[in-house]
């Protein structure tokens, strides 16, 4: 017994030099520096996610978008169209649609298409709207442009593809230009009916008709009850081939007689890239109107219309038109404060 508590007894090598004490708060985690670094990097994440985005998303958006893709110094803007009120109370679903809904084939052919409710002639039902003053201020700049010491007479609307306000445009233009003068809208997209259905006009004979020589040019033409000035020449219905029929002679002597007849010719073509009849509509005209539609038409596709054009030496590019632009409310309001003061 002696021995073990001997043993027991023996003195250690460890000994107690401060009793621990309890903390007041705890050593981790660090709460505070967790959320600011957090906070920090979801601000460093978001912002190289946008640029991505930014960098990977092609599409037009701003007037800036359309100059630096196509280096131009001017690009008019039509905003977006409202159905019935004005655009400073416009809802945001109530966007610019395209003027027909169109179902297209994997080969990018429409197969069927329907006119939406009057929002193609807005110069009619709401001259005074947002949308109005922009197709005005189109048609004095088209106007004012000169080739070869002369103002341009005749006009093709294009776009680079299929739903971009292209024919809503050209409607629009050839109602603005007939208060100027008499005025011919031709629907030379053979493929589909689209401005007489638009206009609420019922024509069985045109383009197709004329070209192929069946009937006179004067019997073909429709006036337009609501705009004096205007009358339109729709695509018709008989069968033929589109592409041979818009690239042959009949169609630059047709050009010659329109010329003759009308003081302004506003021609409506199919999307430049998937067909070819814009690019032969190009070298017979004065002038060309480019639409692209705003978060629709990509800067690939414009830079590849206008490579296209260039490939025909086609006429003149007078106008970019960025359609369906989104403004801002305190724009819209202004113009909204403004227009009500003038009248």
């Amino acid at each position: 017994k002696e021995a073990a508590i001997a043993a027991a007894t023996k003195s250690s090598n460890i000994r107690v030099v401060d009793r621990a004490r309890v903390l007041d708060r705890p050593t981790r985690p660090h709460r505070v520096q967790d959320i600011a670094a957090g906070m920090l990097a979801g601000i460093l994440g978001g912002v190289i996610v946008a640029f991505l985005r930014e960098g990977m998303d092609t599409r037009i958006r701003t007037p800036e978008d359309m100059k630096r893709c196509l280096e131009v110094e001017s690009v008019s803007v039509v905003p977006v169209i409202s159905k019935g009120e004005s655009a400073s109370h416009a809802r945001p679903w109530m966007r610019m649609l395209p003027s027909y809904d169109t179902v297209f084939t994997e080969n990018g052919v429409p197969r069927d298409s329907k006119p939406q409710d009057d929002l193609s002639a807005f110069q009619i039902d709401r001259p005074n709207s947002p949308e109005g003053e922009a197709l005005r201020g189109i048609c004095v700049s088209v106007r004012l442009s000169r080739r070869n010491g002369s103002p341009p007479q005749v006009f093709l609307i294009v776009s680079p593809a299929p739903g971009e306000g292209k024919t809503t445009l050209s409607i629009n233009l050839a109602l603005t230009l007939a208060r100027h003068g008499k005025t011919c809208l031709v629907d030379a997209d053979l493929r589909k009916k689209g401005v007489a259905p638009a206009l609420d006009i019922v024509a069985e004979q045109g383009l197709r008709e004329v070209l192929s020589g069946s009937i006179e040019l004067d019997d073909a033409l429709v006036q337009i009850g609501k705009s004096p000035n205007l009358s339109l020449l729709s695509s018709g219905s008989a069968p033929c081939e589109p592409g041979s029929l818009i690239a042959s002679s009949a169609m630059s002597t047709l050009v010659d007689k329109l010329r003759q007849k009308f003081e302004f010719v506003v021609i409506d073509s199919p999307p430049i890239i998937p067909f070819s009849d814009g690019r032969a509509l190009s070298a017979v005209v004065d002038g060309i109107i480019m639409v692209g539609r705003c978060g629709v038409t990509t800067r690939e596709s414009l830079k590849r219309a206008m490579e296209l054009l260039r490939g025909v030496r086609s006429a003149p590019v007078v106008e970019l038109v960025l359609n369906a632009a989104e403004y801002s409310a305190v724009q819209y309001g202004y113009y909204s404060k403004y227009s009500t003061t003038a009248d």
